[in-house]
């Protein structure tokens, strides 16, 4: 079980000054760094958390007669082992999912092509996010010549309209930066949260929750995992905003996909948290927790 934390949740000016006053300063090492921008990093996240549902996709399953969880979970497992192979950047792959599901929270789309939408989604998130994104030559091999560079573009112009070019949203990893920062993780730590968070993604019912919610659920659990004590600190309720009352519901969820990940046949996520440079977190067992 999760450590027992108090149902009682207030938000009153008085808690938040008494929060407040016994969280760390986390950006003090970065004072000197003038492209931290200390000055301005809490007003950022307090309006991140402010617009994040603006851009969170809808439960959209019940309007695609075509596409179903499992389909989806199929395409994003393939999307992680590509985003590995092309060594492209952490918020690229968040973003790419946050496309495919805000389009397939606003479109219909066939079945044979959701990979299409799935392969054209990480194109535009590479092109935003990476200094050198993929070639269309190449995301077309991948497909075994299913969809030609053509087909790709033409999405691309089609996806692009249909969010109206909105491409600059608080994704679940803006929120995983800071919050693995206010933890003070190790690697070990970080890992285990970022190997929970992407195990999230690969689950439709997640998308119920905000992104700054998962992520702080994706720390939370992590600190449970790796026994740190306490599993919520001042510091994460004062910078992330949340009791961990209230990250009980969405922690339990990746907690128990978490215990599903080794046995299943959608393997990506398992195989790319088992190598060492990530501290192998994925091998740390169920039988290791400490709730």
């Amino acid at each position: 079980m999760f450590v027992k934390e108090e149902k009682k949740v207030t938000h009153s000016s008085s808690v938040v000054k008494a929060v407040a006053s016994k969280a760390l300063d986390i950006d003090s090492i970065d004072k000197d760094n003038d492209l931290a921008a200390v000055e301005y990093v809490e007003d950022m996240y307090t309006f991140y958390k402010q617009v994040e549902n603006e851009s969170k996709p809808l439960m959209y399953m019940q309007t695609q007669p075509e596409i179903n969880e499992k389909m989806r979970s199929i395409l994003i497992d393939w999307l992680v082992d590509v985003h590995f192979m092309f060594d492209l950047s952490p918020e690229t792959l968040y973003l790419a999912l946050n496309l495919i599901d805000r389009f397939l929270s606003l479109k219909t789309v066939q079945g044979g092509q959701l990979q299409l939408l799935g392969v054209t989604a990480l194109l535009i998130a590479s092109k935003y996010e990476d200094m050198w994104p993929p070639q269309v030559d190449d995301l077309a091999c991948l497909t075994d010549g299913t969809y030609s560079n053509k087909q790709i573009l033409v999405m691309e112009e089609t996806i692009l309209a249909s969010l109206e070019w909105h491409l600059t949203v608080p994704t679940q990893y803006v929120f995983l930066v800071r919050f693995t920062k206010a933890a003070v993780s190790d690697a070990e730590v970080e890992n285990m949260v970022h190997y929970l968070a992407e195990l999230g993604l690969t689950h439709y019912e997640t998308l119920k929750f905000p992104p700054s919610l998962l992520a702080a659920s994706a720390v939370y659990t992590a600190r449970c995992f790796l026994h740190k004590v306490p599993a919520w600190t001042d510091t994460l309720r004062f910078h992330t905003g949340y009791s961990g009352f209230e990250l009980m519901e969405c922690a339990k969820r990746l907690a128990f996909i978490h215990s599903r990940a080794g046995e299943s046949k959608l393997g990506a996520v398992f195989k790319k948290y088992s190598k060492s440079e990530r501290c192998a977190v994925a091998f740390i067992t169920e039988e290791s927790r400490h709730f």
